[in-house]
């Protein structure tokens, strides 16, 4: 059973972008529990006219209430623990993009619902992008264990399928186009993990270029080896000739 907490100070020290991701993530809860969710009332994005506030699209989650601190700790945690084994497939950059346009289409996707629902929902905070985010995290390790609350063990491949469940009936409880419209962005995220989509989850181009470089470069290397070795075959050779010259005279 493999235990995700634990990240090695090298792991901490390049996972640059999971602790940009996490940032964006908490800090707007902690503003908001000292400014009295004063971000709420400007980012939130409203099931009434959500095409409305179009930088609300975007800024939705900032939108994160106070009064939920305890809840964004463990977001926070829970970033920690996926977003190092993402980043290093896709780099900071990728990992960084990834999350912005699961805002953006997650947004979409409510703007959308909504409109169809009839309104009456608000999207605020950071968890469903974090939810594409943790699928596509599922998507990469199937088959790999974890512990829910610290005790049930869980193959991440049933936790994308919770996940998905709690996204349906956490946006659409009574709002059902809702609902099934922010699961669409988690299954993009799926078949993306999976490599499944034109556009590839990691591309290898500049890897295989680079590991052909290094390739090069120890086969350079190796032959300045052989060449070194042979030089030193020679320079004994001639020495030994020139100790049975000196012999012989």
């Amino acid at each position: 059973m493999t235990n995700f907490g634990r990240q090695s100070p090298n792991t901490i020290r390049s996972s640059r972008g999971t602790w940009i991701l996490i940032g964006l993530v908490v800090m707007p809860f902690l503003i908001n529990f000292f400014t009295r969710d004063q971000l709420v009332d400007l980012f939130a994005l409203s099931g009434v006219e959500p095409f409305g506030s179009i930088e609300n699209l975007i800024l939705y989650p900032l939108a994160a209430s106070g009064s939920r601190v305890i809840g964004a700790l463990f977001l926070g945690y829970w970033l920690y623990i996926i977003a190092p084994a993402l980043e290093r497939e896709i780099k900071t950059a990728g990992l960084l993009t990834a999350f912005g346009v699961a805002v953006l289409a997650q947004s979409l996707a409510f703007a959308l619902g909504q409109t169809i629902d009839g309104g009456g929902m608000w999207l605020t905070g950071a968890y469903a992008p974090v939810a594409a985010l943790s699928v596509l995290w599922c998507a990469r390790m199937q088959d790999v264990t974890i512990r829910i609350f610290f005790a049930i063990p869980v193959k991440a491949k049933w936790l994308a399928a919770l996940i998905g469940a709690l996204t349906f009936f956490g946006y659409g409880f009574g709002t059902y186009v809702t609902g099934l419209l922010m699961l669409a962005p988690l299954a993009v995220a799926w078949f993306w993990g999976l490599d499944k989509l034109p556009i590839p989850y990691a591309r290898p181009t500049f890897d295989k270029h680079r590991q052909k470089k290094r390739e090069d470069q120890e086969f350079v290397e190796f032959i300045d080896k052989v060449k070194d070795r042979q030089k030193e075959r020679e320079d004994q050779e001639r020495l030994r000739k020139l100790l049975e010259d000196s012999v012989d005279e």
